[in-house]
């Protein structure tokens, strides 16, 4: 018999206190990373995260404010480190 096993979600609420931004952040980095990011809805409202969504999300923050990249360098080096295999 095999487990199933269950994966967490957490809400817009809950990864932007866990990345320390705010979550309109969060909802314009998923519009600018769509290839990226792309929470599930448990509702017509409600955003959920799981954390691989959560992973790349750091990654995003990272490129943004540690490697000082614009939106559209962070986008560059997200399809180039996605395509080397990050």
């Amino acid at each position: 018999m095999a487990m199933v096993m269950e994966q967490q979600m957490f809400s817009i609420g809950e990864v932007s206190r866990m990345l320390d931004v705010e979550s309109h952040t969060l909802r314009y980095w998923e519009k600018e990373f769509k290839d990226f990011i792309k929470p599930r809805r448990v509702s017509r409202k409600n955003r959920v995260y799981t954390e691989a969504d959560i992973a790349v999300l750091r990654k995003i923050k990272e490129l943004l404010t540690i490697e000082l990249f614009t939106i559209a360098g962070a986008r560059r080096q997200m399809y180039l480190r996605t395509a080397s295999g990050f």
